[in-house]
């Protein structure tokens, strides 16, 4: 049980800093991960998943300050 919810953790964070290193080499500001990137998630898990976003959405930080 902890190893499940240890490694979903860990697929957060993996995430967030692999979309953080995208975000970098794009050049473009870092609150694009905020207000573009994770709505973006969102919209493709609902609609192409049927799977409610939330909880994922939760597990990928892509703050202002995360990513700073």
């Amino acid at each position: 049980m902890f190893a499940s919810t240890s490694q979903r953790n860990d697929d957060g964070l993996r995430a967030s800093y692999n979309i953080s290193l995208l975000i970098a080499k794009s050049g473009k500001p870092h609150t694009i991960g905020e207000r573009l990137i994770l709505p973006a998630v969102e919209e493709v898990l609902n609609t192409v998943l049927h799977k409610p976003a939330s909880d994922i959405i939760k597990r990928i930080p892509l703050s202002n300050n995360t990513i700073e």
